[in-house]
């Protein structure tokens, strides 16, 4: 399924640490700004587009994760016992929050 977003690498722009683009063959294509009048202080707008850059990184790194924990609740079988019944649960329990955070990734509810 292609995705409905711009791919990453995303970075922040070198001149303005508020500004989050894309570089493709040495052009910034721009992906969001931390606009100053939702803020606080430039801190925070910082802090802000350092977070909005990071998220295709993060993105990949929950959904190769979902898919690490999916191969483990298949390894375990159906019914696991003792320790192995517990971590089932927990890795059932992360690839569910998982599915919620990239349907509202996706702008679903």
């Amino acid at each position: 399924m292609k995705e409905l977003f711009t791919q990453g690498p995303w970075s922040i722009l070198f001149n303005d640490k508020t500004k989050v683009v894309l570089e493709k063959s040495g052009v910034a294509i721009f992906v969001a700004d931390t606009y100053a009048g939702f803020t606080k202080s430039d801190s925070e707008q910082e802090a802000n587009a350092a977070l909005i850059a990071a998220a295709p990184d993060m993105y990949q790194f929950g959904q190769t994760t979902a898919e690490v924990l999916q191969i483990l609740l298949e390894r375990l079988g159906p019914k696991p016992e003792g320790l192995n019944a517990e971590i089932k649960r927990l890795a059932e329990e992360r690839i569910s929050e998982w599915q919620k955070i990239e349907n509202k990734a996706r702008g679903k509810r």
